[in-house]
């Protein structure tokens, strides 16, 4: 096996993916077919979404206002990437939790998914960032939630 995944590497590999199969990944984008089920599993990886997006906003702006943005980051993913088996999602504890998600699911099978979601959000930022800091602090925490996700798998 080569050098260590980064969570860059795995956003290039799944949007070439889309490309090839816009429908490949429906179930993370929130535009799941009609249906309670599909449309509460939608609404959960929407408000995982949402709240990382929130998170990374919250990081900028505390950087922006000379606060501790890299600070709040770090909690963030050290909450999301708690030692495993776990009980509930890991989750910032600072943040709303993004509620239950859909038919009862043993949370040691959803949290390799929630913290795959959430390097995907942060590598996204560290992409678009043109600050160096903050587009490190982003693509570091993006490669620790991707590691996390593949030990917990």
């Amino acid at each position: 096996m080569g050098g260590p995944i980064s969570a860059a590497h795995t956003a290039r590999i799944l949007e070439h993916l889309t490309r090839m199969h816009p429908d490949a990944l429906d179930g993370l984008d929130g535009l799941t077919p009609l249906g309670d089920g599909p449309r509460r599993e939608a609404e959960f990886w929407g408000a995982v979404r949402r709240t990382v997006g929130q998170i990374a906003q919250g990081t900028i702006v505390a950087e922006e206002t000379g606060r501790k943005g890299h600070d709040l980051l770090r909690s963030a993913v050290d909450d999301m990437c708690g030692t495993p088996p776990h009980r509930e999602i890991p989750w910032p504890k600072r943040w709303p939790h993004p509620g239950v998600p859909p038919n009862p699911i043993d949370p040691q099978a959803v949290t390799p998914a929630v913290q795959a979601v959430a390097a995907l959000v942060f590598q996204s930022y560290a992409d678009r960032i043109a600050d160096k800091s903050l587009s490190g602090a982003f693509g570091e925490a993006a490669d620790t939630l991707l590691a996390a996700s593949l030990r917990s798998s």
